[in-house]
């Protein structure tokens, strides 16, 4: 029997990255491999200190929105993404070509967003941004990854 035969991958799909630990733990239960499509994130090139020191800048300025907590979420990822690298598979390049497959139309976007809030009260217009970057410190390195709802919509 072939070895590939009883690999068992996934593609974590309900957001760029797990929400938590705990998350991506069960994951390494069930899969052997888990696919992040669309997330680019250094496996080498930027100082592990530096970065420690960025997610301690961001923590301690106390912001309670979501995409703060996403930012510091998916930098706390870096670390893990470089040490599991076999089991959690990022992009290899940062060259946008993976933007360009996760382009869903606005108006498929736009009715993602609406199923899962409800349509917005007259006059709302929402934040739906489509895609995220962040340079870590110290080097030229940086973390891409897309927006919650156009992640949702891109066609892996």
């Amino acid at each position: 029997m072939n070895e590939n035969q009883m690999a068992f991958e996934a593609i974590y799909y309900s957001a760029p990255i797990p929400r938590n630990s705990h998350v991506l733990t069960m994951l390494g239960v069930v899969f052997d491999q888990i696919h992040f499509p669309g997330v680019y994130m250094p496996i080498g090139d930027y100082d592990d200190i530096e970065l420690d020191k960025e997610i301690r800048r961001l923590e301690a300025l106390d912001r309670k929105d979501a995409h703060t907590y996403e930012i510091i979420g998916m930098l706390r990822f870096v670390p893990v993404a470089k040490t599991l690298g076999e089991f959690c598979v990022v992009e290899k390049n940062k060259d946008g070509s993976f933007r360009e497959r996760i382009n869903p139309p606005e108006d498929m976007v736009r009715r993602i967003y609406d199923s899962i809030h409800g349509p917005p009260r007259e006059g709302f217009v929402p934040d739906i941004r489509s895609n995220f970057s962040k340079a870590l410190p110290g080097c030229e390195e940086c973390i891409l990854y897309p927006g919650d709802y156009h992640y949702l919509g891109a066609p892996f």
